[in-house]
């Protein structure tokens, strides 16, 4: 019992180096989990910024040739049949992916190929 009151009257005597230790404990904890969560999640995988993949990353191009709808102007029939067209095309390629399906996270469908 002396223990555990010595070390409580040092935290008390002590509180702002207490508080300084606990709070990097804590980051570390954190720090290791949250690490431990990406390589094993295979996240990892898909980081493109790790050395090794420079070829990759010179491959990787933005292929999105859409252009963003406006987002002030007059609301015209063509500008409403111009949304319609996007929205559905934008529907069309996540029904094709499927709801509960991997293919959402794989290579094409995240423009990694």
């Amino acid at each position: 019992m002396s223990a555990i009151k010595n070390i409580r009257d040092f935290i008390v005597g002590h509180q702002l180096v207490s508080f300084v230790t606990l709070a990097l404990i804590v980051a570390i904890i954190m720090t290791v989990i949250s690490l431990r969560i990406y390589v094993t999640s295979g996240a990892i995988k898909l980081d493109l910024s790790r050395p090794g993949y420079e070829k990759v990353r010179q491959e990787v191009t933005n292929d999105n040739t859409t252009q963003p709808f406006p987002s002030s102007g007059t609301l015209t029939p063509a500008a409403i049949k111009d949304f319609r067209d996007r929205l559905n095309k934008q529907q069309n390629d996540l029904k094709a992916i499927g709801n509960f399906s991997d293919d959402g996270l794989s290579d094409s469908n995240l423009g990694l190929e």
